[in-house]
């Protein structure tokens, strides 16, 4: 178990600290409070070091997914999901990494945390 669940939490945080939580629908960057808010998003310090970053909204937010490679944010597993266990999660509403959630990673649930 610990053999897939260690590489599966490297790869989000290495995914965390390479895609901005400003990176918005089809790659674009909202770098400013400006553009952010023009662009439907909220404008906010993230994680523990506080950097603003834009918190843009997906497209795809509720979606039915397997894994997050399927959504432009992440594939949020279902309330009161065990981890290990099989299941579909929905995409989630807005672009934002932080924190610790159950995403579905490959059809299996998995906690993850980012800051």
């Amino acid at each position: 178990m610990y053999r897939i669940l260690a590489p599966l939490c490297l790869a989000a945080l290495l995914t965390a600290c390479s895609v901005p939580a400003e990176r918005g629908a089809g790659g674009a960057s909202a770098g400013t409070a400006s553009r952010c808010q023009e662009r439907g998003g909220e404008w906010k310090a993230m994680g523990r070091a506080g950097v603003e970053q834009c918190v843009l909204p997906t497209a795809d937010g509720g979606k039915a997914c397997t894994d997050n490679a399927q959504c432009e944010g992440v594939c949020l597993a279902p309330e009161g999901a065990t981890d290990g266990s099989r299941a579909t999660g929905t995409c989630s509403a807005n672009n934002d990494v932080f924190g610790c959630r159950q995403h579905v990673s490959r059809g299996t649930v998995v906690a993850i945390c980012v800051d």
